[in-house]
């Protein structure tokens, strides 16, 4: 079960954007959550997150290419199964986690990322959920605070924060 592991690599992505390399090399959907980095114009931390999954999916494909191909013969596989009546198609669920990371990005709520990923999963099942424990690291207090106060400040970025690694880590230093 990687989930865990998936929600971790959320969490430090922020700092490390090369963790991101994990849920692309994972489930990959869940890593559409690096277009945070591309809504936020943090350009030299997606750039960071691209190249490390390109580097390390590079590595790998030189020392047994065979293994990626039979790695994309299974995903086709896989797509072709039938799919669960709970949930809808993957392909509207990844609009609407596009539109999830967009709204967390430009709103500074770094805790909804992980339930964009959550959404992009393929065939989430109930550990999958598990994912979510990063929301719960990521839930910035003071902001939630600032929205129930109705303080004028809210739509201004947080300046204490832009130049930290990321909304919602700083406070884990």
């Amino acid at each position: 079960n990687v989930d865990l592991l998936m929600g971790a690599a959320i969490v430090a992505g922020f700092r490390y954007p090369g963790m991101w390399a994990f849920l692309f090399l994972t489930k990959v959907t869940p890593g559409l959550g690096v277009l945070w980095f591309a809504f936020r114009g943090e350009w030299r931390k997606l750039g960071i997150a691209l190249g490390t999954t390109a580097l390390i999916a590079g590595a790998s494909f030189v020392l047994s290419p065979g293994l990626w191909f039979k790695w994309a013969d299974a995903l086709r596989q896989m797509a072709s199964l039938p799919q669960s009546v709970f949930y809808p198609p993957l392909a509207v669920r990844l609009v609407i986690a596009a539109f999830l990371v967009w709204f967390s990005a430009r709103t500074d709520r770094a805790w909804l990322l992980p339930v964009a990923c959550l959404v992009a999963v393929p065939n989430p099942w109930f550990v999958t959920f598990a994912i979510l424990g990063a929301s719960v690291v990521l839930f910035d207090r003071a902001q939630a605070r600032r929205y129930a106060t109705g303080d004028p400040d809210l739509l201004r970025p947080n300046q204490a924060m832009i130049g930290k690694a990321n909304i919602g880590i700083s406070r884990l230093e």
